[in-house]
């Protein structure tokens, strides 16, 4: 319960450092570029970072069932039976991206 807390409080933190104004500022571009801007390509989301741009993606998941089924045998243990049981997870991911350079194909 302490790492899910101290995770909402990094994101929230996170949340309200960032500046979005500064991100989207507009400039004039090539027709080209207007569609994705000079910054350099992050391959994972498929965005392009701008020149002294911070990314920030934020995202958790929560898993809960009560009656998930499972098999022992498929865990490496000898049961060959189907089983019942509760189950929770979470997962947090944290993203940062930050533009060192500036890519000038003008």
């Amino acid at each position: 319960m302490k790492k899910v807390t101290l995770f909402f409080i990094i994101v929230i933190a996170g949340s309200l450092l960032h500046n979005p104004s500064a991100v989207f500022a507009q400039e004039k571009l090539p027709d080209y570029l207007q569609d994705r801007g000079t910054g350099v390509p992050s391959s994972m989301f498929g965005t392009f970072i701008p020149h002294r741009a911070l990314i920030t993606y934020l995202y958790f998941e929560y898993y809960l069932d009560h009656d998930m089924e499972y098999k022992p045998a498929e865990l490496g243990y000898g049961l060959d039976r189907d089983y019942r049981g509760k189950f929770n997870a979470a997962e947090g991911l944290l993203s940062i991206g930050y533009g060192l350079i500036s890519l000038s194909l003008a």
